[in-house]
């Protein structure tokens, strides 16, 4: 179900950008897979944590994720991107607490983290002009929503819990052209208050094909330490993707 929403959202909005794309110096939307890592801990209404590889049985899994990015005459610019990551595995470490409840074997767990980014950037002045168009430097302000939806059952009682988190970030990126239409970007968004950090790093290699498609791939590293509701999350998720893009 998150994911058939996940490519609902992603669908509208590459629809969306259509009306952009007359008002704008350059728009460019992309979509993928990431094949990420999970590690880290978790716990719902108690005093230890749960251990997400070690007791869930969490690895690697393929996550969707899509962007659009819109450089707008009129400032400010727009950065859309999300990112579904869905695990779901059967146990074989119970014992723990989750929600009051103690879980035995055989039991089985779900853990979706779906995360929704909207940016609002500019441009360092003048820099691209000044290098003929080969450097990139921008920054602002993101806004993120992650929905997180976490479920443990075992043959005679099921606990579950879903979250919405909204999180106030910085946002800073660059590039850099090479040649041929192959640049390198890389971009981190990051906040931290009231002993909740978290951070999103990507850097991506992209090769432009007649500026009309292009192709990249890179590496994203998420760092999540969250409480919310009693949910608590303490996890980094890792790894490489691919995606395919047009400029519009």
């Amino acid at each position: 179900m998150k994911k058939t929403i996940f490519l609902s959202v992603l669908g509208i909005l590459l629809f969306a950008s259509n009306s952009f794309a007359g008002n704008t110096l350059l728009v460019q939307a992309a979509a993928g897979g990431w094949y990420a890592s999970t590690s880290g801990e978790t716990g719902y209404k108690s005093s230890s944590d749960i251990s997400l590889d070690d007791n869930l049985g969490y690895d690697e899994t393929t996550a969707l994720e899509g962007r659009i990015k819109a450089y707008l005459p009129v400032f400010p610019n727009i950065y859309i991107m999300g990112a579904a990551v869905n695990m779901d595995e059967k146990g074989d470490q119970a014992g723990f607490n989750f929600g009051g409840s103690t879980f035995n074997d055989p039991f089985s767990s779900e853990l979706n983290i779906n995360q929704y980014d909207m940016a609002l950037f500019w441009e360092v002045p003048f820099l691209s002009l000044a290098t003929f168009g080969n450097l990139r430097v921008e920054g602002g302000l993101n806004m993120r929503m992650i929905d997180t939806d976490m479920e443990i059952k075992d043959s005679v009682k099921k606990v579950s819990k879903d979250t919405q988190t909204w999180v106030p970030m910085l946002y800073g990126a660059g590039a850099i052209s090479i040649f041929g239409g192959l640049s390198v970007e890389a971009e981190a968004r990051v906040s931290s208050y009231d002993n909740q950090q978290w951070f999103s790093g990507i850097a991506r290699i992209k090769q432009d094909i007649a500026h009309i498609m292009f192709i990249s791939g890179g590496y994203r590293y998420d760092d999540i330490d969250m409480d919310t509701d009693g949910l608590r999350l303490d996890t980094e998720i890792k790894g490489p993707f691919l995606e395919f893009g047009v400029f519009l």
